[in-house]
């Protein structure tokens, strides 16, 4: 049992559209671990040893402990899944189309996850498990009303492990049936519900204000799908939906306030509502790559197994891309760049160079130069946007990491640049700080992103980035600071970026610095944590609810 129940135990709700590998599923499986810890003695953030708490200290709900339920769809294969084996999902029908049938089933289901029955009250708690080898380890179970333990193994969903039927072993669900969730694994009713992402935001909110106990609501903007996305009149009724949505939620969340002043543009809720919490992860993995020391260990450095495996020259600049492979992750952007760099200077691969694109090299080098980030000296600087540089044997290739219903598209594309032996598509990988770790630069291509974890990630690894411009990237990226930005959709822009930072090794190291600094100061878990707990403290202790 939880060794603070003799506080109020605030349950809270996090209900995502789909657990694929991103932003949205990092900050739900950071809520859920680190929540239900804020008012564990030893933890950093317990009021004891931080003073910030003491302002609510008569708030019942201020020292209430956490006891979050997760609850989330199961993205395509191809998108690849989230999970943590401290964090047990519940799995809904939740699908990212729209679809009536599909919609009105994870309506409904959702609606269960919030109102179980009364006798369906439990304890969530982690216990010890003994194996059939007598290992043991801590794994998440559920105790019942009756005391009877669940193995996290039988939970609907659990490392990417499909529902199943305790009864029968078959699927939970179907056409016409609804998940049948294990009554000693739903914590509600709920005192805070919070969604994230369209679908999830639509339909959770629906779900809640139809109970009989309203409880208090939250959507998260990860970021958006109002523009851009959708043809006009689909965008229009999109827009009004959230707009009604909106005025009955109580707090709305965005990652950047690009996001937030985006929305709010749009006539998305009003000013009071909106709460700017920048996403937070545990960077751990990534702050203890090593930065290269100077130029010639930075090319040693970056020989690894890797290059060796994909016969990548040792010597080479290695780029990394990570993420969906989608229509709005504008992969094609980066093949274009990447063969730009093949052709004379001045020549697009799909026709004229922009009348401003050549200079925006001089303009990266001067703003290197007024920053005292470059040295001059340095590096071949003013060279032309071309695929070698002084030394013929030097290469640019691009590692693309993730999968996507464009992989095959991409794929052809590539052969059809002329730059299919320099591009390395691998899939989703578990050893993203390993491939940074050996990435001399990470691109981002997007024509739509919140905060991109990646970038978050590629900035405590220490490595600059160029991307986009777009979103709430520049919360990440601080433009000629810790890498580069530019139009997106704009290839040769992309590629003299590119090629600056190439041709700069000691800016690149100046910038991944900085970058570090950044990651560490505004984008830990800690922080990302305790906003969010703040936020929700406020939220019960003013004991009010938007109508319904």
């Amino acid at each position: 049992m939880n060794s603070h129940n003799s506080r109020h135990e605030v349950r809270v709700a996090q209900i995502v559209t789909r657990m694929n590998i991103g932003g949205p599923a990092r900050a739900v499986i950071e809520l859920a671990k680190g929540l239900p810890q804020l008012l564990d003695p030893s933890h950093p953030d317990h009021p004891s040893v931080d003073k910030t708490y003491e302002q609510h200290e008569h708030s019942t709900h201020r020292r209430g402990s956490f006891n979050v339920t997760v609850a989330a769809g199961d993205p395509p294969p191809e998108e690849g899944q989230m999970s943590d084996p401290e964090v047990p999902v519940l799995r809904l029908p939740l699908l990212r189309q729209i679809s009536p049938a599909s919609d009105w089933r994870s309506l409904l289901a959702i609606r269960r996850v919030l109102v179980p029955p009364p006798s369906q009250s439990c304890t969530r708690s982690i216990t010890s498990n003994t194996s059939p080898a007598g290992v043991t380890t801590d794994t998440p179970s559920i105790i019942s009303s009756d005391g009877v333990g669940i193995s996290a193994a039988n939970l609907p969903v659990l490392d990417g492990t499909p529902a199943r039927s305790h009864e029968t072993g078959s699927p939970a669900t179907g056409p016409n049936t609804l998940p049948d969730f294990p009554s000693s694994f739903i914590s509600g009713p709920f005192d805070l519900v919070n969604t994230h992402m369209a679908k999830a935001g639509a339909l959770g909110r629906m779900a809640a204000l139809s109970t009989r106990v309203r409880p208090i609501l939250v959507h998260t903007f990860h970021g958006h799908v109002l523009e851009g996305y959708f043809p006009t009149l689909p965008s229009r009724a999109l827009i009004g939906l959230e707009w009604a949505l909106a005025h009955k939620t109580d707090a709305l969340v965005a990652v950047s306030s690009e996001i937030r002043d985006e929305l709010l543009s749009l006539g998305i809720g009003k000013p009071w509502q909106w709460h700017v919490i920048p996403l937070g992860l545990d960077l751990d993995g990534y702050l203890s790559i090593p930065l290269p020391e100077d130029t010639s260990s930075y090319v040693s450095a970056r020989r690894s197994t890797l290059r060796d495996t994909l016969s990548i020259p040792r010597n080479a600049l290695l780029l990394a891309i990570i993420g969906r492979l989608v229509p709005v992750k504008n992969h094609s952007t980066a093949l274009r760049a990447l063969a730009a760099g093949t052709l004379p200077p001045g020549v697009s691969p799909t026709g004229s160079l922009p009348s401003n694109g050549p200079s925006s090299y001089s303009r990266a080098k001067d703003a290197s130069l007024a920053t005292g980030a470059y040295t001059s000296g340095s590096s071949a600087a003013g060279s032309s946007v071309t695929g070698t540089s002084a030394d013929d044997s030097f290469a640019i290739h691009l590692l693309v990491v993730g999968d996507g219903e464009l992989r095959t598209r991409l794929e052809e594309e590539a052969r059809s640049l002329g730059v299919a032996s320099r591009v390395h598509f691998l899939g989703w990988r578990t050893d993203i700080p390993e491939i940074l770790a050996q990435t001399d630069i990470v691109v981002l291509t997007s024509l739509k992103e919140g905060t991109p974890a990646v970038l978050i990630e590629a900035a405590a690894a220490g490595r600059p980035v160029v991307s986009s411009d777009v979103g709430g990237i520049r919360s990440i990226v601080e433009h000629k600071e810790t890498g580069l930005l530019v139009p997106p959709g704009n290839p040769i822009e992309l590629a003299l970026s590119i090629r600056f930072l190439a041709d700069h090794p000691q800016l690149r190291r100046a910038m991944g610095i900085r970058a570090r600094r950044i990651a560490v100061d505004r984008f830990g878990t800690r922080r990302f944590v305790r906003d969010t707990a703040d936020l929700y403290y406020d939220l019960l202790a003013s004991g009010k609810v938007r109508n319904k």
